[in-house]
């Protein structure tokens, strides 16, 4: 197992990665899926929830250098608190704005309205919103900048999860939910097997496409990054556009309920 800053991010990393066992990556999912409300979970009703063995889950929480149940929910929930704090503190809109005028500079965007499409942005936070989780499948190139928004999004109230793109391991989605795809140019669907592919793109779930310029997927909602230069200022776009949804849903959504 890969060790980073914070036991969120292990597990998080675990949870992401295709190529370790199904059964570490499941706990990991699950352990992702409920660490804000792990805190008020026995043992038994969190192995209830998951349907795992104690000795597989045990197993797996001494890999994390936890000795106990105990000691792996307080862990996670301090850094679910420390993540939050963080979190609300940075989500600032006029960052956002400050950003974007440097950024564009990066773009073929005539001007900022366009590069920032508050509402285009808004309907995918509508989307989010209303899902039951965001799914997301792409290069592993592009995916891999997720992560940062995947445990914001969680600690805001949303579940994003990444796919593998192997037949036998993608995530096939549910109606109720929204599917995000990160390809430049569109050809990241002849990747997948021929049954997922079918299952995903004829869906009927809303869907979000990061791409380039043109892309031969369809979506529902576009955010096209029209570099200049399609190399590692890519990834600042793309990251740029993670933060900007995250932001918006934040004020939108988390903000206000907690507002109230």
């Amino acid at each position: 197992m890969i060790y980073t800053m914070t036991i969120l991010d292990n597990v998080l990393d675990i949870a992401n990665n295709f190529n370790i066992s199904s059964n570490d990556r499941y706990i990991a999912y699950k352990l992702f899926e409920y660490c804000d409300e792990i805190e008020k979970m026995t043992l038994t009703e969190f192995l209830d929830k998951i349907n795992i063995s104690t000795s597989q889950f045990k197993k797996f929480y001494q890999n994390l250098n936890c000795n106990n149940y105990n000691a792996l929910k307080k862990n996670i929930t301090l850094w679910c608190q420390i993540r939050l704090e963080q979190l609300t503190t940075r989500c600032n809109w006029q960052n956002i704005i400050k950003t974007s005028n440097i950024l564009i500079n990066l773009t073929n965007y005539k001007s900022v309205e366009e590069f920032l499409d508050i509402k285009i942005i808004d309907d995918i936070c509508y989307q989010i919103k209303k899902c039951n989780r965001v799914i997301l499948y792409g290069s592993e190139s592009m995916v891999s900048l997720t992560h940062d928004f995947q445990i914001d999004m969680r600690l805001l109230g949303k579940l994003v999860v990444r796919s593998s793109l192997n037949e036998d391991k993608a995530i096939f989605p549910n109606t109720d939910d929204f599917i995000c795809f990160f390809s430049l140019t569109g050809r990241i669907v002849n990747v997948l097997g021929e049954s997922t592919r079918i299952n995903i793109t004829n869906s009927i779930n809303k869907k979000l496409l990061i791409t380039q310029n043109n892309s031969i997927i369809t979506a529902d909602y576009i955010l096209r990054l029209n570099m200049k230069n399609e190399y590692y200022e890519t990834y600042y776009i793309v990251l740029f556009y993670l933060d900007v949804i995250k932001t918006r849903y934040y004020y939108l959504y988390y903000k206000k309920e907690c507002d109230k």
